[in-house]
Parts: structure tokens; C-alpha cells; sequence
């Protein structure tokens, strides 16, 4: 039943979700609004790719399976990143991966711990 939820789900989101993005740009056309509201999003589908993807993150960027699980929804990836980054847990993907990330946005892991 719970892979029917989402197949019905993922139907309903991208269609209503492409509507709605372009509605708030429209109606919400301010630099700072739209900044927030990208963050909004980004913030969500990292917890979304934490969700979806957690062993294998867990098994890829962390040293046998060390450290902080990724998977917890509530979570972010960036933010296990950061902690397991901390904690000298991660392996060499999960570095390079975190590296990456701070490249884009200085400090992000970091940043994005308990997010």
C-alpha cells in the first residue's frame, strides 16, 4: 500500500509543484522573498534525498558504515555531512563530497549540522 501512496504522490507533486513554483515567483517577485523561498527548497529535498537514499549514503560517505546514519528525514544530508565531517567519520567520497559542497557555499556542512 505505502508504494502506491507514493507513485500517487509523486503524480499529484511535480504536476501541482511546477504550478506553484511559477505562482510564487509571480506573485512573489522581491529578490529576498524568492532567496528564502529557494532555500525553502533546497533545504527540503536534501531532507528528501537523506530520506530516499540513507543506506547508501551511509555505506558511501561514511567509514564502514561509522559515524552518523543518514536516512532520518528530518535530517539533511548536508548536515550529516557536517557532523560526520566533525567527527572524522566520513570516507573518502564522503570528503571529497563534503569539500565539494563547502566549495559552493563556504562552510556549508558545517553550517547545516541539525538541519
Amino acid at each position: 500500500m505505502n508504494i502506491i501512496l507514493i507513485l500517487v504522490a509523486l503524480i499529484i507533486v511535480i504536476p501541482v509543484s511546477l504550478i506553484g513554483f511559477l505562482w510564487e515567483i509571480i506573485r512573489n517577485p522581491s529578490y529576498k522573498y524568492l532567496n528564502t523561498y529557494f532555500k525553502r527548497i533546497a533545504i527540503s529535498l536534501d531532507q528528501l534525498g537523506n530520506a530516499i537514499n540513507g543506506q547508501l549514503l551511509t555505506d558511501a560517505f561514511t567509514k564502514k558504515s561509522q559515524g552518523v546514519p543518514f536516512g532520518d528525514e528530518d535530517l539533511t544530508v548536508s548536515g550529516i555531512l557536517g557532523q560526520n565531517k566533525k567527527d572524522k567519520k566520513l570516507s573518502l567520497l564522503g570528503w571529497l563530497i563534503a569539500d565539494a559542497l563547502n566549495e559552493l557555499d563556504k562552510d556549508h556542512v558545517e553550517e547545516s549540522i541539525g538541519d
